[in-house]
Parts: C-alpha cells; sequence; structure tokens
C-alpha cells in the first residue's frame, strides 16, 4: 500500500517537472532577464514598472513583504505587501489541484479560471486602495524619479 502512494506521489511529481519544462523557453526568459538588469540599473530598481513608469505596480512591495516575513516580522510583512500570504495560499492550492486527482482537485480545477480571475481583481482593488491612501508618501507605494518617465519629466 505505501509503495503505491509513493509511486502515485512520484508520478505527480514527474507530471509536475515536465509541466514547467514545457512552459518555460529560455530565449524570452534570458531576454526579459537582460532588459530587468539594464532597467534595474538604469531606474535603481529591481521593478520593471517603477523603473520604466515611476509608479508602484500591483505586487509592488511583495519581495520586502517576504523578507520582513522570513524575519519573522509578521506586522511589517503584513504592511508591504497585504496579500502575501493569500498570495501563497492559493498558488499553493493551484498548483497542487494541478497534479493531484482527487475530487475536491477535479471541482477546483473546474472552476479554477474563475477563481483565477477573482484573485487577480482582488489583486487589483488592494492595488487601488494602496494608491489611493499611500500614494506618493508611503514606502513601497512612492514614486521612483531616476525612472524613464520621471527622468523625462524632470528635464
Amino acid at each position: 500500500m505505501q509503495t503505491r502512494e509513493n509511486d502515485k506521489n512520484a508520478g505527480s511529481f514527474r507530471r509536475f517537472c515536465a509541466y514547467i519544462k514545457s512552459q518555460i523557453h529560455p530565449i524570452p526568459v534570458i531576454a526579459i532577464g537582460v532588459f530587468w538588469i539594464a532597467a534595474s540599473l538604469i531606474a535603481g530598481t529591481a521593478c520593471l514598472s517603477r523603473a520604466l513608469t515611476g509608479l508602484p505596480c500591483p505586487a509592488c512591495g511583495i519581495s520586502r513583504a517576504v523578507i520582513a516575513l522570513l524575519s519573522g516580522n509578521f506586522r511589517q510583512s503584513v504592511s508591504f505587501y497585504p496579500l502575501l500570504l493569500p498570495a501563497v495560499l492559493f498558488v499553493g492550492v493551484d498548483v497542487s489541484a494541478k497534479f493531484s486527482n482527487n475530487r475536491a482537485a477535479n471541482f477546483y480545477n473546474k472552476h479554477a479560471n474563475k477563481a483565477r480571475l477573482g484573485f487577480v481583481m482582488l489583486i487589483f482593488a488592494v492595488y487601488l486602495v494602496r494608491m489611493l491612501l499611500l500614494f506618493p508618501h508611503t514606502e513601497p507605494m512612492v514614486y521612483n524619479w531616476f525612472s524613464v518617465v520621471g527622468r523625462v519629466i524632470k528635464a
């Protein structure tokens, strides 16, 4: 019984690895990486949105939130990006349902696109609230004057 379950888990992991390999194409990844590094060097930020427009993106603060959470500072993590834990939970459920084969996973897979759309709408709703309440005076929701657009405006 135990070996069948191990074989089943190994099969799920193999399917997961094959899926990841099929979705990642090296040339676009390299091109995006080069562009990202160039934008980071020019604008002083790793966020492409802030590097180009100067405006924070909907995921602005997520890196800081992860670092704060890993440092044990939960309150600061939530202030940097309020949807970090729900996003991690959502991605975990999404990935596990894709490679599981039980009733709950089948139900989720039928409605996955609706769930993803709902979560994206939640991300943009939180972004809008953060922009209205925090922009431009509270980190990380501040304007980057070293961005491409910021430099044009200043010139």
